[in-house]
């Protein structure tokens, strides 16, 4: 929800803001992101799905997969190629905000190994009206860009999790006589330093927002941390926890929740792009590099 409704604040129209704003902070409206189709996935601007513009509104039709929770969400924020002759890949994208109940619109979820449902979206002639056109025609990619992947990718709330985690795992070793657990104190520590300086850098994106600048380096870098951070915890809980960080359940230690990461993981390494991905655009636009 949270792409969704930042994408609003930051180029919504203001009949959008008043429409969807107060719905989505009283907790009445849920939204979510569809970029990713069958041949548009690390290459995100390749997508194929088109938004043809008839008498007043909009004719969407294509395919998008791997969209989490669209079988649960009122609607779906969409990108679609609304020009097929601009010059470039990266023009010519539109964003429409669709009601997930639209006729024509097939919402078929997809099971992972991580215990959620991932999804594809089938639009056959799903009409939207004008109103639901997010931002400015064809210039979806530069908002895409410049805003919606950077809210996806800066994962302040990660922080509190993996924070979370740390004191439950830091309570076990305490508790613990072994001289094998209280040797992982030191990983334990470390990790809660660096836990910390990601929570920290969440905070600089949020400000870097509040000043009008576009932290798209900064979105990255803590996008790549915390998912590092994250598979180094539930690592480190399985060599606290030993066999018992491998049951899942209720029941189990810190209710299962570090057999749920191990098992969901790469879904937090490569949502959003993969650690390639933010890594060349650390390189590109915080240390200046060329790109490749």
């Amino acid at each position: 929800m949270v792409f969704v409704g930042q994408s609003v604040i930051a180029f919504g129209s203001e009949e959008q803001k008043r429409n969807f704003l107060p719905r989505i902070a009283r907790g009445e409206l849920t939204g979510v992101w569809a970029i990713t189709e069958p041949e548009a996935g690390s290459d995100a601007a390749a997508i194929r799905l088109r938004a043809e513009e008839r008498e007043g509104e909009w004719i969407l039709n294509g395919e998008k997969i791997f969209t989490s929770g669209a079988h649960d969400a009122d609607y779906i924020m969409v990108a679609a190629r609304s020009d097929p002759k601009a010059p470039s890949k990266y023009a010519g994208i539109s964003l429409f905000l669709v009601p997930r109940t639209s006729a024509g619109l097939t919402v078929r979820p997809i099971k992972t190994i991580g215990g959620w449902s991932v999804n594809q979206e089938v639009f056959d002639d799903v009409r939207v009206p004008q109103g639901l056109l997010l931002g400015e025609k064809n210039k979806g990619w530069q908002n895409i860009t410049r805003y919606t992947f950077n809210f996806e990718r800066a994962g302040i709330a990660r922080t509190g999790l993996l924070l979370r985690l740390g004191d439950e795992l830091e309570r076990i070793v305490h508790g613990s006589s072994s001289a094998g657990a209280r040797q992982l104190r030191h990983p334990l520590a470390e990790l809660r330093a660096e836990i910390m300086a990601a929570r920290w850098l969440g905070y600089r994106v949020a400000w870097l927002y509040d000043q009008g600048q576009v932290p798209s380096a900064e979105s990255s870098m803590i996008k790549v941390l915390t998912a590092d951070l994250l598979e180094r915890i539930a690592d480190l809980g399985t060599d606290i926890l030993g066999w018992a960080g491998l049951v899942r359940g209720a029941e189990a230690p810190l209710q299962g929740r570090i057999e749920f990461f191990l098992r969901s993981i790469w879904f937090h390494l490569v949502g959003g792009g993969t650690p390639d991905i933010q890594r060349n655009i650390i390189a590109q636009w915080g240390l200046g590099l060329p790109r490749d």
